[in-house]
């Protein structure tokens, strides 16, 4: 039994799946602050015995595909290859920024050591949030989503923040059980810090949330969840005008002169027509005619769109949001950030293999295009700022920070999560909102093709939802916000700080050492 604890590869699978548990929907994120401990234990041992650095490397790598497996596997409902690539190269890089760990823990103090391990898994994720061909969704604090009442402190930090939290407690938690064999009479002294840094951040979070009020002032919002089947009824069985007049009937009834805002979820017109030519355009002109005797309605919607450049020379192909206010002009917003190998073209890959690896989803093999800045949508009654938020776009922090630089009282996500059916894909997503909720204290209202669209407060908490695979419209109130976070003021100032260390870091293990030891080796 001691061989098999002891054994590298079982500690590996152990860490890989106390990671998986965290992130599973009723178990409490709070098991991630335990997650690491196994593969410091392979770094600590693998030291001890002097172990090359190419088998702690095999050693580390089954645990962190057994997480990316089971955490990431619900790509694989698209695309197999997608999601294999998907898998094998977050495990890979995972691996690798624990490998280098290892390799500054051969070379250097146990302090450089504990600050490496800290600086290169931010660093890590900094390039997730960055590099368009990797994901930031499993980026460690993301997964305290789930239970907002622990990270209310995350107006402060961001998502980086909590992952900076499970860092430190995971060594903590490492110092006080390698001491426990040698100094058992004094495991308090040891454990103590650990148990001040668990609790702390959660009595700060309670207190945030305990002091925090919500606005008065509120705005009626009307949220349309169609429910179409991305695969059965999308592109086959329902034409798109007939797609249109049911989420449009869906609101009979509940639309009054005390609505603010009505919102229909991403790609609720996947029949691309041009921006310049929007006003004659049958679906916009539909929408209008529909709601025409409503003046205080202002109506944003996702749909593909085209924009024609250069004389005719360009077509650009966006998934768009849509504002739509009663006596003002239409305006696009595009999403800029796109989901790798599935919406993103990935110029690199042969013809072929693209073909094989990015599926259809609605005629975006060609890729969509992108806007640099974001926009905001004004209401023509109230003057109230909406962020349009499209699908992925919701897993970046300081990109979502954008929005509020320019004005954004409110939060509204457009997504289609039936393309994933009922994964744990949904439910991970959703998270993402109660965070972006915590880090600008705006409210978020979060329309989805099906499940869940929901309204989110500004401590992150869903107040009214619809369930999945379900059809239906929700009527709620949003409190706009207009204070403005540290965190939305200076964004992922953790990971680029953490990813400035490691890079001096790296340069002294990697470049410098090796140049010293060539000297004395040439003086003597």
């Amino acid at each position: 039994m001691k061989k098999l604890t002891t054994n590298p590869y079982i500690q590996s699978l152990t860490g890989g799946t106390i990671m998986s548990l965290a992130w599973r929907e009723h178990i409490s994120a709070l098991l991630m602050l335990l997650a690491f401990i196994p593969f410091l234990m392979i770094l600590y041992k693998s030291k001890n015995k002097k172990t090359s650095g190419s088998v702690v490397f095999t050693r580390l790598l089954p645990g962190m595909l057994l997480f990316n497996l089971v955490t990431f596997s619900w790509l694989g409902k698209v695309s197999l290859a997608g999601a294999t690539m998907a898998i094998l190269a977050h495990s890979f890089l995972m691996s690798f920024t624990l490998w280098l760990v290892y390799f500054v823990y051969l070379r250097a103090s146990k302090l450089t050591t504990v600050i490496s391990f800290i600086g290169f898994w931010l660093a890590y994720e900094n390039l997730c949030l960055n590099i368009s061909i990797i994901s930031p969704w499993l980026n460690t604090g993301n997964v305290f989503g789930k239970e907002p009442g622990l990270i209310q402190w995350y107006e402060y930090t961001g998502a980086g923040g909590g992952t900076l939290w499970v860092l430190i407690v995971n060594l903590l938690l490492f110092n006080a059980l390698i001491k426990l064999d040698k100094y058992r009479e004094r495991i308090l002294r040891y454990l103590l810090p650990a148990l001040i840094m668990i609790v702390l951040p959660i009595i700060i979070s309670v207190t945030i949330g305990a002091r925090f009020s919500e606005d008065t002032a509120a705005e009626k919002v009307v949220i349309v969840q169609p429910n179409i089947d991305p695969y059965a009824d999308k592109f086959d069985s329902l034409t798109f005008p007939t797609q249109l007049e049911n989420m449009l009937s869906l609101t009979a009834g509940l639309i009054d002169d005390s609505c603010r805002w009505l919102f229909f979820p991403e790609t609720s017109i996947d029949d691309p027509f041009e921006e310049s030519t929007a006003e004659s355009n049958w679906y916009i002109r539909r929408i209008r005619s529909f709601f025409s005797e409503y003046d205080s309605l202002n109506i944003i919607l996702g749909a593909t769109t085209t924009a024609t450049f250069h004389n005719g020379d360009q077509r650009e192909l966006y998934n768009s949001a849509v504002y739509i206010g009663k006596d003002s002009d239409i305006s696009f917003y595009h999403k800029s950030k796109l989901v790798p190998g599935f919406e993103k073209k990935v110029s690199f890959l042969p013809p072929f293999l693209e073909r094989i690896i990015i599926p259809d989803l609605g005629g975006t093999m060609s890729g969509y295009s992108i806007q640099k800045e974001r926009d905001v949508f004004t209401h023509t009654y109230t003057s109230t700022k909406a962020a349009p938020v499209i699908c992925y776009e919701s897993a970046y922090g300081e990109f979502t920070t954008q929005y509020i630089h320019k004005g954004a009282g409110f939060i509204a996500i457009l997504t289609n999560d039936g393309w994933w059916n009922n994964t744990s894909a949904y439910k991970q997503h959703l998270w993402f909102a109660s965070i972006r909720a915590i880090e600008n204290r705006r409210p978020v209202i979060r329309c989805a093709n099906t499940g869940i669209s929901c309204t989110i407060d500004k401590k992150g908490r869903i107040r009214d939802s619809l369930a999945w695979w379900k059809q239906g419209v929700l009527v709620s109130n949003i409190n706009p916000g207009e204070t403005t976070t540290l965190y939305a003021v200076h964004g992922d100032i953790i990971y680029r700080y953490s990813t400035f260390a490691s890079l001096v870091i790296i340069i002294l293990a990697f470049i410098a050492a090796p140049i010293r030891n060539l000297q004395k080796m040439q003086l003597f």
